[in-house]
């Protein structure tokens, strides 16, 4: 990167709790590295089809939902992330950067990829979870999927140690 990034792309996942806290702690980085830089910031999620993972169901299974339900919860899930995206641009104005939010669809690494080609990003912000052992071998994480991906740069921020 041979000049400060001026378009910060901001992928976050806004379901869990660990989730919501996760994208708080990437806001507050993507900010901080943003406002001093007169960068502009993209607040992205990615809306996937998900399956029944640790329990909890998603709208993916629809083997107990009928057509209607399961429509009806694809768009509470797009209307709850909306929302929040939402709130964080607001945040993201109150601080004096310029943002906007962005609702993906598909696999989280190749839509994360093609809309930092479509909006021109120079520098993607990520949170990482820490996860060891079997669990990253056979399931690779998001991030790293995303920096296989990308020819620009990408700034992780880990999860802190419990």
């Amino acid at each position: 990167m041979s000049q400060p990034p001026q378009r910060i792309l901001v992928p976050i996942a806004v379901g869990s709790d660990d989730e919501r806290a996760r994208a708080r702690r990437t806001v507050d980085l993507a900010l901080t590295v943003a406002a001093p830089l007169g960068a502009s910031v993209r607040f992205v999620t990615v809306l996937e089809p998900m399956s029944v993972e640790g329990g909890h169901a998603s709208c993916h299974d629809t083997s107990d939902v009928a057509g209607a339900q399961h429509t009806a919860c694809l768009e509470a899930k797009r209307q709850t992330a909306a929302h929040c995206l939402d709130a964080f641009v607001e945040e993201a104005s109150g601080a004096g950067v310029a943002a906007e939010f962005g609702l993906l669809h598909g696999q989280p690494d190749k839509a994360v990829e093609a809309d930092s080609q479509r909006w021109g990003a120079d520098l993607v912000v990520l949170a990482t979870h820490r996860r060891g052992g079997l669990a990253r071998l056979f399931h690779p994480s998001v991030a790293w999927r995303v920096a296989r991906r990308l020819d620009i740069p990408l700034l992780l921020l880990p999860e802190p140690r419990a």
